[in-house]
């Protein structure tokens, strides 16, 4: 009975019914509870998937409790290395960082990478991005940040479009640089990255993610034209960035990188080229 009522919670997540989901979801903990105890891995998952309700109906103080005991469960029955575990420990810190709640957020990304460590090549490339993202979001280390990417991206090399993702970030990183090798490096790297970016957003995506990541790969394009001093370039790449945001489902993403946009564009006052000493 606890999986049929986890079924039809599903169901009603998927019409976006979240107090039918959220009521469905408890029932099934009750259930399970009742019939598995509280150790164990289907009581976890239903744990995850709640944690998900609530966090869409922006409860994301209560989504994070459920998302910790979740992991906590997969921890105490030795199954805190597996894809499930590892999947739940990123999306707890995504919720932690929605909620402002960033050195926290940092605190999960860690031990995500070291979760993830000696396991599939993508999860780990995945969790050192995760982490590299959160330390630049907090500006709590940009050195580290470059090196984690370096990693991931040794790890990431044969997967596409994962490698082309963690190649715009490094270009981003460059950009921040500014010096005329960080400036060359970026160039590369995005003219690397963005063919499989635009074949990864033409696949589509039910998250939008991949049109997100080629949306900000133009952005990216925006800032170095404009520190190279190519103006033309940068206001043709300014216009495809803000199709690529008008045709990208509406989020809190898109309304990121449109503020981001807003930022490179507005920088009337920086000055064209590399910076001096580099």
């Amino acid at each position: 009975m606890g999986s049929t009522l986890h079924n039809l919670a599903g169901l009603h997540l998927q019409q976006r019914n979240f107090p039918a989901a959220a009521a469905a979801y408890r029932s099934a903990l009750a259930r399970k509870e009742a019939a598995l105890g509280r150790l164990h891995p289907e009581y976890a998952a239903t744990l995850a998937q709640l944690a998900e309700v609530l966090r869409l109906q922006g409860r994301l103080a209560d989504a994070a409790a459920l998302l910790r005991e979740s992991t906590d469960v997969l921890d105490s029955i030795g199954a805190g290395h597996t894809r499930p575990a590892l999947l739940r420990l990123g999306r707890l810190a995504q919720v932690l960082a929605e909620a402002g709640r960033q050195s926290e957020a940092v605190a999960v990304h860690r031990r995500l990478v070291q979760a993830a460590e000696g396991g599939a090549d993508a999860l780990s490339a995945r969790a050192l991005v995760g982490l590299a993202d959160a330390l630049r979001h907090c500006s709590m280390g940009e050195a580290e940040a470059h090196s984690l990417y370096v990693r991931a991206l040794g790890l990431a090399q044969e997967q596409q479009p994962l490698a082309a993702a963690v190649m715009r970030r490094l270009a981003d990183a460059e950009l921040d640089d500014g010096c005329a090798r960080a400036l060359d490096q970026a160039q590369e790297l995005l003219r690397t990255a963005l063919p499989h970016l635009h074949q990864a957003a033409e696949a589509g995506g039910a998250d939008g993610a991949a049109a997100y990541e080629l949306a900000a790969a133009h952005v990216a394009v925006v800032a170095l034209r404009r520190r190279l001093g190519d103006q033309e370039g940068a206001a043709a790449a300014a216009t495809e960035a803000t199709r690529l945001l008008e045709a990208a489902q509406p989020g809190p993403g898109r309304d990121a990188l449109r503020a981001r946009l807003q930022r490179v564009v507005g920088r009337d006052g920086e000055p064209a080229g590399p910076q001096a000493g580099c």
